[in-house]
């Protein structure tokens, strides 16, 4: 891989990047007319698994980060090229991503919830098969490289995972309200009744995240995942022990792999 083979990925993932902000800019203002804004929706379908608001600042990080990964990547496009000799793949993947992750927002807040389901799909999909290609963690490349390409993506990919999770959810609980025929008002956040049949997907997410960072040697892939589980609604006392066990076996994994991580990179 050459230079210009990095600058090209790295403009992708630009690309992908400034169309996510400009089509969550417009949900934004449309949110404000006639349209919902998405913590609208998310209130009006809230699952007995959601995460409270403090769960999504998380979104700052990541864009954050991920402006930081592309200036760097520009940056240091030269060395770049005897370094990541799969970061072109990766970030094309990734700039498809952050693409998908913006017409997201753009159907959910027209109500057009199986769109948006299937845009986050294809969301953590691209994001996690771009963190497998760059393998970042699996050859060590140190230590800015881990921070600034390595860690935007894993927990880019480990948060849309859990996102994806919650706007499926969304999706089928509306179509329960509509069989139901329940009178739903937009903008109405009610705290949902129990059901407990959903809490094996916090469960199921964790042992996914846990799985794809063990084989990755990605210690930062889990923590989105047991950061929106963190901040579940634990009101009902008899929820507490079913929702605290992926946290536990998230932040345990964590412990661990670093430390594998490390006895690996100095190995």
């Amino acid at each position: 891989m050459n230079s210009s083979e990095v600058i090209a990925g790295t403009s992708v993932l630009l690309a992908g990047f400034l169309a996510c902000i400009g089509l969550l800019s417009m949900s934004r203002e449309t949110g404000k007319g006639q349209r919902s804004s998405i913590g609208d929706v998310s209130c009006a379908f809230k699952l007995s698994f959601s995460p409270e608001g403090p769960a999504f600042w998380i979104w700052g990080f990541i864009f954050v980060s991920t402006f930081l990964n592309i200036v760097y990547q520009f940056q240091t496009s030269a060395s770049l090229e005897t370094q990541a000799a799969a970061l072109l793949p990766s970030n094309l993947l990734m700039g498809s991503a952050w693409l998908f992750a913006g017409l997201w927002s753009y159907f959910f807040t027209r109500r057009e919830l199986a769109a948006a389901a299937v845009c986050l799909v294809l969301v953590t999909t691209l994001s996690t098969t771009a963190t497998f290609l760059e393998e970042g963690f699996a050859v060590y490349k140190g230590v800015p490289h881990l921070l600034l390409v390595c860690l935007p993506f894993s927990v880019f990919a480990g948060w849309t995972l859990l996102a994806a999770s919650l706007s499926i959810g969304i999706y089928f609980k509306s179509q329960q309200v509509l069989l139901a025929k329940a009178d739903v008002q937009i903008g109405e956040c009610k705290v949902p009744q129990p059901n407990y049949s959903e809490e094996f997907i916090p469960l199921a997410l964790a042992l996914l995240g846990i799985g794809i960072a063990a084989v990755r040697q990605d210690a930062f892939f889990v923590l989105p995942v047991a950061w929106g589980l963190f901040w579940i609604d634990r009101s009902d006392f008899k929820l507490q022990i079913a929702r605290a066990l992926p946290v536990l076996a998230s932040v345990g994994f964590f412990g661990s792999s670093a430390v594998i991580s490390v006895l690996v990179w100095n190995a």
